[in-house]
């Protein structure tokens, strides 16, 4: 899901559509990071209700949540020196392709991230 901003509505739809995904009998933990939103009583009430686990990374550890380094990679592989400065439609449309590219079973991936073997 990609937005240009995030509400707490949006990361409601986004929990809905993760249990949608993963459908009700995969155990599901949330790692999120301490931005406000991530608090809200709502989100933490959907997750609970919808069987999610929600751990919180400690407050200024970037290193200890994970999506951090697939953006550090994000950054590496695609906006390092793009050549879309004045066109931001493609320069989105790129990115788009590289994460959709990335929603498949990735052991490189999850490798590089710390999260395989």
């Amino acid at each position: 899901m990609t937005r240009s901003s995030m509400q707490t509505r949006a990361i409601l739809k986004f929990i809905r559509q993760l249990r949608t995904a993963y459908g009700p009998d995969i155990q599901l933990v949330l790692v999120w990071d301490n931005w406000p939103p991530h608090h809200q009583e709502d989100v933490r009430a959907l997750a609970t209700e919808l069987n999610m686990e929600i751990l919180y990374t400690p407050t200024y550890a970037p290193w200890t949540n994970y999506i951090e380094k697939l953006w550090k990679k994000l950054r590496r592989d695609v906006l390092w020196l793009h050549r879309y400065s004045d066109a931001w439609v493609e320069l989105r449309q790129r990115v788009n392709q590289y994460l959709e590219a990335l929603d498949c079973p990735n052991p490189e991936l999850l490798r590089y991230v710390g999260l395989g073997q």
